[in-house]
């Protein structure tokens, strides 16, 4: 994104992010790894064709895929980095799902305001020094009456010193927001807020990612890793078939918050 509202993160590190080389298509987003947010997502948004959401940041486009195919969303995203966009289109055609890919700066794309009834982002507003400038722009984008749908990392607790510590992602500047922060935003702006917590847990980010370690010791990665691995795979399991999951900002993975604009 470009640097006006103090973007933290250059379009270099992005281009570098979505090197097609590292994906297998399609990338789908699936209810089963996200399923206390898939849950508030089911109850707080509408269901069927004719209602257009954006995405923003969109690349790879895998939320695209979850929200046509889960919810039969006509589907749209923005997205600043030429290798972003590619990657988005192919992974929308893999897919098998219309959609339209825009390549351009968020904040002075060509659109009509008030075109979406869904704006979403995951893992957006936290590379932004000024995020309250995300909101608003999102703001013009998407109808009386719409919604609004936040989500980004936990950067709390320990998952967030494990991320700041232990993964190469940290080099990206993030901005540390809690849930409560940005829905006192939103509610400044006059929207309902409908879910505003940490989601996703106890789950931990996973350290010591391969490319630190190099091949030679990959397996002994592995091993090390193997506690991890149960509790994120217990906690999946918790979380999908019990409905069970803790909400704590020590522990979970996520935070979301799901905003309704009022109407006219």
């Amino acid at each position: 994104m470009a640097g006006e509202p103090g973007d933290i993160v250059g379009a270099d590190d992005w281009s570098e992010v979505w090197d097609e080389t590292k994906f297998r298509l399609p990338v789908r987003v699936r209810a089963s790894h996200q399923a206390d947010l898939h849950r508030a997502l089911l109850k707080h948004l509408p269901r069927g064709p004719g209602i257009r959401l954006l995405e923003v940041g969109c690349a790879p486009a895998g939320a695209l895929v979850y929200f046509a195919e889960q919810f039969g969303y006509e589907v749209a995203g923005v997205e600043y980095t030429e290798s972003g966009c590619r990657l988005a289109r192919r992974n929308l055609e893999a897919a098998d799902i219309e959609g339209e890919i825009i390549q351009g700066d968020f904040f002075d794309f060509p659109i009509e305001p008030e075109t979406f009834d869904i704006v979403y982002s995951a893992g957006f507003i936290e590379h932004f020094e000024n995020w309250k400038a995300v909101l608003e722009r999102k703001d013009e984008l998407v109808k009386p009456g719409g919604w609004l749908v936040i989500a980004w990392p936990n950067l709390k607790g320990v998952n967030g010193w494990i991320f700041r510590h232990c993964c190469p992602e940290s080099r990206l500047p993030h901005v540390v927001l809690s849930p409560q922060d940005v829905a006192a935003s939103l509610r400044a702006m006059g929207y309902e807020i409908l879910l505003a917590r940490w989601i996703s847990g106890p789950r931990f980010v996973m350290p010591l990612p391969p490319r630190l370690w190099g091949g030679r010791h990959d397996r002994l990665r592995r091993w090390l890793l193997l506690p991890v691995r149960l509790v994120n795979r217990l906690s999946l399991v918790a979380e999908s078939h019990l409905k069970f999951t803790p909400h704590s900002a020590a522990f979970s993975m996520k935070c979301a918050v799901i905003a309704r604009k009022p109407a006219r």
